[in-house]
């Protein structure tokens, strides 16, 4: 491992730290680490899951390819370390759908055959599945991965409540897939230590995160790692506070992880990275001092980002809790941290230009332009959340309103409906051409959406989708600031390495064919 210790030459009170992992011989996903790595998937089957796709294809029908596709690439790519998987589904009760399975050639047509027979149906119990993963008899290391597409409406529905049943002898990812899941439930069961949220905004781009998240996993080297810092503090996006330890979790193979910190002692500066009772690596600050005005604008980002998540936050709990809110602070409250990015943005871009490679800018740039966008609307909290886990923990896959002029980023907070009304069929639904976002009752909830164009095809700057309505917006979005502004693509991403990629395009390959 390379690692190095940073000062800004301008100020030298704030710096970074930065490791690369060496690939170890290792190349496109082969794994790192030859102890077997348990993965437990758990899959809502709730009655949402076979609402059709933009290509005809149930939400439920786009999580079976993938989970194909990551079977197909352990097979081929995972030589050096062991797969058992089990695969659930949960609805009002848990199926086992594979139970602790070795993946191996010989079985790979039976795991297809058990993956195929989940079907959609009933409501949407997240205790009883959050319960089956803690009481599942694994060994080892065990990932598991949560995906549901809703918000819990039966069994315990209270967020706290639920963070209690997250097994913490495991690496968890919860997964809000769409638009209709609970980004305040994924974010409280995800703010415990090992787990992390991914938001998939388009149910086509399910491939691009499952496949960073596979790369992790099948390339692990170290676990339960946490940064020690001796004379500085490193910055926690999380919690928006200067600590002296922080927890990583794992660390995999051809990782590049950049950390922000500040100095408190001007004699002696060591930073070290520890799992359990060993060092993995121990740095001492070499008097290296360098001009990194965008390293500065990173941690701007981040603390933008934590701000605006936590605004949104703090308005679902009141809507959920039927706390009384004050409508005209909450307004003010996104007013004014509208103007914040705004000035942000402009610095930003203005800095862009002088670059000869904008990609990082340009990354910063898109956490900015998408929270702008969808600050104050009923989504909000989804865009900003999701945004700050993704620059935080520097990965490939990002969140983005899929049609960026669309008039939904300005839709009213306070219209916000009193309760998400979903339909919950074991059959196929077929939507009008159009929809309004809210219909004339204002406590019906109406969404639908039109996504053109594959995500990873020739042409992914055309996947778009449409949505409308009739309420006021909180304010104009359409200057100089946004009004034209394109987010980059995911593989135009900063974060996305050669592996990582090469992970990416097997796992969100195209669908077997029908």
């Amino acid at each position: 491992m390379n690692a190095q210790i940073i000062f800004e030459q301008r100020n030298g009170g704030n710096g970074i730290y930065k490791f690369a992992v060496m690939d170890s011989g290792l190349s496109y996903g082969l794994g790192a680490e030859k102890e077997d790595q348990e993965i437990h998937m758990m899959i809502d089957t709730s009655g949402s899951m076979d609402e059709l796709c933009s290509d005809k294809n149930t939400k439920l029908d786009q999580i079976k390819y993938v989970i194909r596709n990551m079977i197909r690439h352990i097979l081929e790519h995972s030589q050096n370390c062991g797969v058992i998987l089990s695969v659930s589904s949960f609805n009002q009760c848990v199926n086992r759908i594979i139970t602790r399975v070795r993946v191996e050639h010989e079985n790979m047509g039976a795991l297809f055959g058990q993956i195929d027979k989940m079907y959609a149906t009933d409501q949407t119990n997240i205790e009883i599945a959050l319960n089956a993963l803690r009481d599942s008899q694994n060994s080892g290391i065990v990932h598991n991965i949560f995906m549901s597409d809703g918000e819990a409406n039966n069994g315990i529905t209270d967020p706290v409540k639920l963070m209690e049943l997250v097994d913490n002898r495991a690496f968890n990812t919860f997964i809000g897939f769409g638009l209709e899941h609970d980004p305040y439930m994924f974010s409280t069961l995800s703010s415990t230590q090992n787990s992390k949220y991914y938001f998939i905004s388009d149910k086509e781009k399910a491939g691009i995160a499952y496949g960073e998240i596979l790369h992790g996993i099948l390339n692990n080297v170290w676990s339960n790692v946490i940064l020690v810092c001796r004379g500085c503090e490193v910055y926690d996006y999380k919690t928006n506070s200067w600590v002296s330890m922080l927890y990583i979790g794992q660390i995999a193979a051809s990782d590049m992880r950049t950390f922000h910190i500040r100095r408190l002692d001007e004699e002696r500066v060591n930073i070290s990275l520890i799992t359990g009772d060993s060092v993995i690596c121990d740095t001492l600050f070499e008097d290296k001092y360098e001009n990194m005005p965008e390293m500065d604008y990173r941690l701007k980002t981040l603390q933008m980002l934590y701000k605006a998540s936590n605004l949104t936050k703090h308005h679902k709990e009141s809507w959920i809790t039927d706390l009384d809110v004050d409508e005209n602070e909450t307004q003010g409250g996104v007013k004014e941290i509208k103007a914040e990015m705004k000035a942000l943005l402009r610095e930003m871009k203005a800095f862009m230009e002088t670059q000869p490679d904008i990609r990082f800018m340009k990354n910063l740039c898109d956490d900015i332009v998408v929270v702008l966008r969808t600050i104050g609307t009923s989504y909000g909290h989804m865009f900003s959340c999701s945004r700050q886990h993704s620059q935080g923990d520097e990965r490939v896959h990002t969140t983005t309103p899929k049609n960026e002029f669309d008039e939904l980023t300005n839709t009213r907070l306070s219209m916000m409906p009193s309760r998400l009304t979903r339909q919950h069929t074991n059959q196929h639904i077929n939507f009008p051409a159009t929809i309004d976002l809210y219909s004339s009752n204002t406590n019906q909830f109406c969404v639908e959406e039109h996504v053109f164009g594959s995500i990873l095809g020739e042409n992914p700057e055309n996947a778009m989708y449409s949505l409308s309505h009739t309420h006021t917006p909180v304010d104009s979005d359409n200057d100089d600031d946004i009004g034209d502004y394109m987010v980059s693509n995911e593989l135009d991403s900063p974060y996305c390495t050669d592996d990582k990629l090469f992970v990416i395009r097997n796992v969100n390959s195209k669908p077997d064919e029908k």
